[in-house]
């Protein structure tokens, strides 16, 4: 909520920029990033926030996170709406858009680089309809209708009509964030997930443990942050890892964490005796600690425990 309302600041500052230098904005300036396709027309329809719904359809009409979206961008498009006055439309409402129906083809919520992220939206002849062939593409669609919703000069909300065809150019649009260097306090990993919805990215790489510090609580290995955290406050335990990646999933982004190895381990080596061993460069010790072949095999090719 804090980083939306930073950028709605933003936005207003801008918008008050532009406007003392006259009205050259167009709707599409409120789109980003800018979808694939977009028509907008002339008629405008005004939103009353305390009747106005979401309503899911189609086979994954009823999903959890669908619904958490609905509350999410029902906060968002009323507690902080676009502080924009678009140009190109009449002035005047055609009438109340009472609701955006969410249309869901497949209940299938699994997550993945080839998940499907297309949708179509529009707002027309009173209606609003959005199209999508998962929850998560429906998310992208929720997020560009969340930017078309802007406030008159009388505060009231408002929509212009617009039909929206959208894709993304990129399957992977991701953001690192190293942990382990610089220790990121858990509620700024989820605001930064939710700035990564608004701006549709899908994928947060987690870059958690390293050198410097081993913040991640392992069951398996329970010293190796106990000892190799540069202290105990900075640490991830394993729920709010779980925390995380719930976090994320709602919001349409995979979480891929990074475990360094076989360099980049010498974090490991506080709480695990006889874990490291000297790295080599040409035949010569190079100055760096590796990690023995031995722990790579008790981890195996699974998730880190």
């Amino acid at each position: 909520a804090n980083c939306r309302k930073m950028e709605t600041a933003l936005i207003l500052f801008f918008s008050l920029f532009l406007g003392a230098l006259g009205d050259s904005s167009t709707t599409t300036d409120l789109l980003w990033p800018l979808p694939r396709s977009v028509d907008f027309g002339t008629t405008v329809y005004s939103l009353d926030p305390q009747t106005f719904a979401f309503l899911g359809s189609g086979p994954g009409g009823a999903s959890a996170i669908l619904k958490d979206g609905f509350s999410r961008y029902t906060n968002l498009i009323f507690e902080t709406p676009t502080p924009f006055f678009p140009s190109g439309a009449t002035g005047g409402s055609a009438g109340v858009l009472s609701s955006l129906e969410v249309k869901v083809t497949s209940s299938d919520e699994s997550l993945g680089l080839n998940t499907p992220e297309n949708y179509t939206l529009s707002v027309k002849g009173g209606m609003a309809m959005l199209e999508a062939p998962n929850v998560y593409a429906a998310l992208r669609g929720l997020e560009t209708f969340s930017q078309l919703v802007y406030r008159n000069p009388d505060g009231s909300f408002a929509i212009t009509e617009v039909t929206i065809t959208d894709t993304p150019r990129f399957r992977f649009r991701g953001v690192m964030i190293d942990t382990s260097r610089h220790f990121l306090d858990p509620e700024i990993i989820l605001e930064h997930l939710d700035a990564m919805s608004y701006n549709k990215f899908n994928l947060l790489h987690w870059h958690i443990v390293d050198d410097q510090s081993f913040p991640y609580e392992s069951a398996a290995f329970p010293n190796m942050s106990l000892q190799g955290a540069y202290d105990n406050h900075h640490v991830y335990p394993q729920e709010l890892i779980i925390r995380v990646i719930e976090h994320a999933k709602h919001r349409g982004i995979r979480v891929v964490p990074e475990f360094d190895t076989p360099g980049h381990t010498r974090s490991w080596g506080y709480g695990q005796p006889d874990l490291l061993t000297q790295c080599y460069s040409g035949g010569k010790p190079s100055g760096y600690m590796c990690l023995e072949a031995g722990l790579m095999k008790q981890l195996g090719s699974g998730s880190p425990k």
